[in-house]
């Protein structure tokens, strides 16, 4: 059994990895900014902002895993990337494995669209 914190813990897919991991038996972490509208059994609760260093230390010490599921929304617009830098830094001292997730709907197929997540590939053009 693994101890997991999850940074964006109450969000889309932060929730599901907590509710996931949970399941499998972890012992999980959830780290938010908000409460969650419904706290889960089981899970432990860390309120606060993950770009507060205090925040961040907390998240990662004593935690055999932890996984990035901020979604770059509100104060984290533009900082994502300067978040994984610091989770890099402070695991990298810990010995605690990070994950990083990502997501790739947004992005264009070429310039003017569609997005990538719209294309669907006939098998009589794959060359």
């Amino acid at each position: 059994m693994a101890r997991i914190s999850i940074l964006g813990g109450t969000g889309y897919t932060g929730s599901a990895l907590v509710t996931e991991a949970l399941r499998r038996g972890h012992q999980v972490t959830s780290v938010s900014r908000h409460e969650p509208e419904e706290r889960l059994d089981g899970a432990a609760y860390l309120i606060g902002s993950a770009l507060e260093p205090e925040v961040l230390a907390r998240a990662v010490e004593d935690h055999d895993v932890v996984i990035e599921a901020v979604s770059p929304r509100g104060d984290m617009v533009g900082k994502e990337e300067g978040l994984v830098d610091q989770l890099i830094e402070l695991t990298s001292r810990t010995g605690t494995r990070l994950g990083v997730i990502g997501g790739a709907s947004s992005l264009l197929v070429g310039e003017d669209g569609p997005r990538l997540y719209d294309v669907q590939v006939d098998d009589a053009q794959v060359g």
